[in-house]
């Protein structure tokens, strides 16, 4: 047997929250299918989760790692929003790293590559960015809703999917000419060049059991690949308003979509 352990804080710091000497809960890892004993504890502030792995396992993937991570993660927000809710107090967990054996170790602060390195090709000027969330509502909740996508990986499809409703309101409630028959998620697909197809995707295979209060997973591929979409769909939406509401090129911007 190995174990793979999970340390993180929770925020803000200085909550009286104690699970001590700990919870035993088993996580799936949609990953592998398989599932895993997990010891979650937490003291002033520190919090572990303990993960067993049998020796066929091995070391574990960097793939299963995340997996695992994200589980742990919505385990523990969990155990928060019940004492938060008791206390009126709004807690967060911040998973920092994992450590397998002590030997390998994964750092889970430094921002997810993919998103970074997607964001960047928009070269979207911070302050730009800070003017229009500013003075465009619906880009805040945009990005709050995108944070939240971040924090909560079960629910991350939900969020997504909610991220990019709020935009609807720069396509939609805003006034258009007349003649323009088109509905706003038909008008934001065009003036960003976003595929109506993935649209679609993203609300039916990712967003609508968590919608309707049903339980669903997501592969930490699919969560990857459906934040990308999404962070690119707000990034699109920024430079649109940031041009005056110009329809984005297609000499400059591919069609957008969900790419499995």
């Amino acid at each position: 047997m190995s174990e793979l352990i999970f340390n993180g804080i929770v925020w803000p710091p200085g909550t009286a929250f104690f699970l001590k000497p700990g919870c035993d809960v088993q996580l799936k890892s949609e990953t592998t299918g398989d599932t895993y004993p997990v010891r979650l504890s937490c003291e002033k502030g520190n919090f572990n989760a303990v993960l067993s792995l049998s020796d066929e396992t091995g070391t574990p993937t960097h793939e299963l790692v995340g997996d695992i991570k994200n589980k742990v993660q919505d385990a523990m927000q969990a155990f928060l929003d019940v004492y938060g809710f008791t206390e009126g107090l709004a807690l967060s967990v911040i998973i920092q790293r994992a450590q397998h054996d002590n030997a390998q170790i994964y750092n889970f602060l430094e921002g997810l590559s993919q998103l970074k390195e997607s964001i960047r090709r928009y070269a979207i000027d911070p302050k730009v960015l800070m003017t229009l969330a500013g003075q465009h509502p619906a880009i805040r909740l945009a990005l709050c809703d995108l944070r939240n996508a971040l924090c909560t990986p079960v629910d991350t499809g939900f969020f997504c999917r909610r991220a990019l409703e709020h935009l609807l309101k720069e396509f939609g409630l805003v006034e258009k000419p007349k003649t323009s028959s088109k509905m706003p998620w038909e008008q934001l697909s065009l003036a960003l060049r976003v595929n109506d197809a993935s649209l679609k995707q993203l609300q039916n295979q990712f967003a609508a059991a968590r919608r309707h209060g049903r339980l669903a997973c997501i592969l930490g591929s699919e969560r990857i690949v459906v934040m990308d979409f999404s962070w690119q769909v707000v990034a699109r939406c920024a430079v649109y308003l940031d041009q005056g509401r110009a329809d984005l090129s297609g000499d400059n911007y591919e069609l957008l979509e969900i790419k499995n």
